[in-house]
């Protein structure tokens, strides 16, 4: 089993560009745990941290949008990038969190840990993860 489960779906959609592959990528979004760093927060390093009042730091990514950034598979990504890691919380979390923030905040900027590349959730798209979604869209069928 890879230690970097959620980053080979990043490293998978980023090179397939298939449509299927972001959807796959999304879903074990929703329920993965992600680090992230939030500054002036106290305990201890990776602590699960609750997502009701408390404030993200925004991140500018490299095409000057602002988004929320949390890095997959935080146990391999503080080890290979960024020791400062001091949170997790679920895909969903991170998605309600960006949700309460004004539109200026574009989406969610998902760092995989197992290459240096990042894939871009944009706000439409989070807001759509939360949906419920009909029988038939579990089966991977569209409805016509």
């Amino acid at each position: 089993m890879s230690l970097t489960p959620l980053s080979d779906r990043i490293t998978r959609c980023l090179q397939t560009q298939a449509h299927e592959d972001y959807l796959a990528c999304t879903r074990a979004f929703l329920t993965a745990e992600l680090g992230l760093w939030v500054p002036g927060l106290s305990g201890s390093p990776g602590a699960r941290v609750r997502a009701e009042g408390m404030a993200l730091p925004r991140f500018v990514a490299g095409n000057g949008a602002e988004v929320v950034r949390v890095c997959a598979d935080p146990k391999v990504f503080a080890r290979r990038y960024d020791p400062k890691l001091n949170a997790l919380m679920t895909g969903r979390e991170a998605v309600q969190m960006l949700l309460k923030l004004d539109d200026s905040v574009q989406g969610i900027l998902l760092a995989s840990a197992a290459s240096e590349h990042s894939l871009f959730i944009p706000r439409a798209d989070a807001r759509e993860l939360l949906q419920p979604r009909s029988w038939w869209s579990r089966l991977g069928v569209r409805k016509r």
